[in-house]
């Protein structure tokens, strides 16, 4: 049975239609720029006078970009992420190993909430609808 286009899962669609080597590497040092730039951004900006940034968006913002992505482009996604992440975090003082264990730690909870919403959500989800929302909020 086909899915209508309207309910099509993002891994049919994907935002970022790549093809080729030098496009997709491209694509993955641009992620992995801007995930940085959040990482750092979001460290910088909301931590107190410890070192754990109070409120992290950076993984909220991985989470829409994966789900929108096509399915082979997740893991490579989720590289540039991890790559980013731990720039930043040596860029804040982190230790090499501290920044990998964070960074590590983010792209596992990512993968996760990734997981989880697309185990509940069988179709693209729609944040227009109360279950899905609900889906979304608790698996983030």
């Amino acid at each position: 049975m086909e899915v209508p286009a309207a309910e099509a899962r993002p891994s049919d669609e994907g935002i970022a239609r790549v093809s080729g080597i030098i496009p997709m590497l491209i694509l993955l040092v641009c992620a992995a720029v801007f995930f940085g730039f959040f990482a750092w951004l979001g460290i910088t900006l909301t931590r107190g006078d410890g070192r754990i940034a109070a409120v992290w968006i950076p993984n909220a913002i991985a989470l829409v970009a994966l789900l929108s992505a096509r399915r082979n482009q997740r893991v490579p996604l989720l590289g540039a992420m991890v790559a980013g992440f731990i720039v930043a975090n040596i860029a804040v003082g982190d230790s090499p190993l501290r920044a990998l264990s964070l960074s590590t730690s983010n792209a596992i909870e990512v993968g996760v909430a990734l997981w989880l919403i697309e185990r509940l959500c069988p179709l693209r989800p729609d944040m227009r609808q109360l279950r899905d929302l609900g889906i979304y909020v608790l698996a983030a």
